[in-house]
């Protein structure tokens, strides 16, 4: 994030229920809906020069990814309406290569639960 969109300010960590994370046949995480889930995340406040270029690298005009909003919880608030991108493609894949490192060095960084930890290295 810091590298597509440098003015973008990290929050902290959050989370949505009834989504889970997953890695698509094209080999990138995304979100799917599931009943009773809970996902973690980063939380970041962007612009609108932010998510024009979020939307080219997520190729929203392409339909790579499309863009919806959700409601996510951090241990001080709630956040109403914030934007995240689904890859339109739901089918399970596997990570590329390199590409679950960045993943867990997130989740460490941001101090996920270890549980939650665990189930992001069975996507390795």
């Amino acid at each position: 994030m810091r590298i597509r969109c440098p003015r973008a300010r990290l929050i902290g960590a959050a989370s949505i229920t009834d989504w889970e994370f997953f890695i698509n046949v094209q080999g990138y995480a995304s979100i799917r809906p599931i009943s009773g889930a809970t996902l973690h995340g980063a939380l970041w406040t962007i612009g609108p020069r932010e998510e024009s270029a979020l939307d080219a690298y997520e190729d929203v005009a392409g339909l790579l990814y499309e863009k919806i909003t959700v409601d996510a919880a951090m241990p001080e608030r709630r956040c109403h309406n914030v934007l995240t991108y689904v890859a339109t493609n739901q089918k399970p894949g596997q990570p590329c290569a390199g590409y679950m490192r960045l993943v867990h060095e997130s989740a460490e960084h941001l101090d996920f639960p270890k549980n939650y930890r665990e189930f992001l290295r069975t996507w390795d």
